[in-house]
């Protein structure tokens, strides 16, 4: 089994119980996926797993403290942007101008109304994925 397994849990999974139901999911769908793992008893786990559609790396200017961007566009209405999936505080937005006018003009690029989602990669590139509104 290759790849990162992040667990996102109110209670402790057992290492041994993640490894096993991975593997199984492994064997039924194409990493990257997202999975919810369910406890329905003592010893016995529901599991379900999608594919993740993985957007293009790219490079953004550098200097802002955000893992991830986003620009919203939606139809008839102003452009948004996010950082970390907060409203960018007014005292930083200089920070963010120029990466939030790229991904803004790569949404333009493709669609009249989108959702540009950049997020940060090991190594300082972003992965980038738009979608239409």
């Amino acid at each position: 089994m290759g790849g990162s397994l992040e667990v996102r849990a109110g209670e402790s999974v057992p290492r041994r119980t993640l490894e096993r139901v991975a593997a199984e999911l492994d064997a039924q769908v194409d990493r990257p996926y997202d999975a919810l793992v369910v406890r329905k008893g003592p010893l016995t786990w529901s599991a379900g797993a999608r594919s993740v559609r993985l957007g293009d790396a790219v490079t953004l200017p550098a200097g802002f403290p955000a893992t991830s961007l986003e620009v919203i566009r939606p139809p008839g209405g102003p452009v948004e942007a996010r950082a970390d999936g907060a409203p960018i505080d007014d005292a930083l937005a200089p920070l963010y101008v120029e990466a939030l006018a790229e991904l803004e003009r790569r949404g333009r690029e493709r669609f009249e109304s989108f959702v540009v989602r950049a997020d940060k990669l090991a190594g300082g590139s972003w992965q980038l994925s738009i979608d239409p509104l």
